[in-house]
Parts: C-alpha cells; structure tokens; sequence
C-alpha cells in the first residue's frame, strides 16, 4: 500500500464527492463490504442511494467564519489623552493644529498601522498556500513552506515606528492568504 500526498486545498477544489457512514461503536454494524453490498442492492432496485451528495452532483467545501478585525499597532508612544483607538484631535479657536503643536510641545498628528489579521496556520493550509510544496520533493519549496508555517507564532509588537509595517505572522488576506514567499516584505502591511 502506497500513501498518496495531496493537501486537501486540491482536493476541495472545485468540488469533492464524500462518502460517510453512521457506525456501531461496538462493532455490530455492517462492514465495509456489506455496506457496498446494501448500496448496490439499493441502486440496483432502481432506489436512490441514501447518501449526500448524490452522485454526479459536486459538494462545495463551504466555510463560514467570522471575518477577523484588523490590527490596529502605534508608531509612537501614546501622550495624554491617547489611547490606541482614541485619538485626540488637539488645536484651539484661533490656531491650528500645527501650531496648537508647536505652542504645547504635542506631536501633530497620530499615527496607526492598520495590519491585516492574524491568518491561523489551517487557514493557510486549506486554502492552499502550500500546494506548491506538498509532494513536490523539491528541498526549496518544501523549505520555504516551512519558513512562511513557521510565521504563525509571530506576534506584532505595541509600536512600530517604522513608515512601512512588516508583519511577522501568517496574514489573512480575505480568507485566501497569499503566503508564496517566507520574506517579511511579502507580507507588508498598508
């Protein structure tokens, strides 16, 4: 018996036929055999199988999962009044912001990094970000696979002064990550 490898992305793609089947934990349930038997005794009756989906009719692998927030990161340390989700807008009557700043020695502006979400490693996988890789034997491929796997402990620090944010996680592009390439710089943030 020889094992096949193939990520199951492929095999959901576009559709899959499954076949289940209720079974005795105890053991005193038909097996393999005598359910293929009660099946071909079915159709050959002219019955419909009882099973889901019918045959020649595809079985979409839908998924619904809540669409995560962004991640919100500063690029400077918060001043009075400043949180990370609040954002004081400081000025007065008769001056501007710019200059309300220079009179008070207030920053003026604040700025915040909107990262994508963190992408979980099976999200990744099942929508297909490691086809490439997954029986390919190619030492590189499988290697780079590994490196953009081993992302998903990746964690953002509270501030990032940087004009340009790198994410050090797996991010979640729209629930179809594009995670081809282990380099922070495919992963930036806007």
């Amino acid at each position: 018996m020889r094992a096949v490898i193939v990520s199951y992305a492929k095999l959901l793609r576009p559709a899959i036929h499954v076949r289940a089947r209720a079974v005795d934990l105890a053991g005193h349930g038909p097996t393999l055999d005598d359910a293929d038997a009660i099946l071909a005794a079915i159709e050959g009756a002219g019955d419909p199988p009882p099973v889901l989906p019918q045959r020649g009719e595809p079985f979409a692998f839908d998924r619904f999962d809540p669409i995560p927030a962004p991640q919100v990161v500063a690029l400077l340390p918060d001043t009075e009044g400043e949180s990370l989700f609040h954002i004081p807008i400081r000025s007065d009557h008769d001056r501007t912001t710019s200059q309300y700043a220079a009179d008070t020695g207030y920053a003026a502006d604040a700025q915040r990094h909107i990262a994508p979400p963190k992408a979980s490693l099976q999200d990744t996988e099942l929508s297909g970000c490691f086809d490439h890789a997954i029986g390919s034997g190619d030492p590189t491929k499988i290697a780079d696979a590994y490196a953009v796997a081993t992302r998903e402990a990746g964690r953002l620090d509270e501030l990032h002064g940087e004009a340009q944010l790198e994410v050090p996680y797996l991010p979640d592009r729209g629930r179809s990550p594009r995670c081809s390439s282990a380099s922070p710089a495919s992963s930036r943030a806007p």
